[in-house]
């Protein structure tokens, strides 16, 4: 790194996060962010701590994350919902029948 482009270094001596401190940036975290985002945020943290000072993230007591949401599951697999998403964006909005013509192109799908 070239002095003066970005601050200076981090030392790892300097780093003096408490668990208290961890909890806050939670807290803050997530009134602003949603699950998955304060996780991505958390691991980066742990990330860096591993790195710089590994027995200070071993003295600190990570707080308590939040689960993120999972999607619902579904009865199609990867390939039958790329296929009727294909067909769906394929379907002209200003068509006047109610049937999707390219629905016949999906085998398998739509007898279920």
């Amino acid at each position: 790194m070239v002095p003066g482009t970005y601050g200076t270094e981090i030392d790892p001596g300097n780093i003096g996060l408490t668990s208290v401190d961890l909890a806050e940036f939670r807290t803050w975290l997530l009134r602003k962010c949603q699950a998955g985002t304060v996780q991505r945020k958390f691991a980066s943290l742990r990330a860096m701590l591993k790195q710089l000072d590994p027995v200070l993230l071993s003295s600190i007591r990570m707080p308590k994350l939040p689960a993120s949401a999972k999607p619902a599951p579904s009865g199609w697999t990867r390939t039958e919902r790329l296929a009727i998403l294909r067909a769906v964006t394929s379907w002209s909005s200003r068509q006047s029948d109610l049937h999707a013509p390219d629905l016949d192109r999906l085998p398998g799908i739509i007898g279920r």
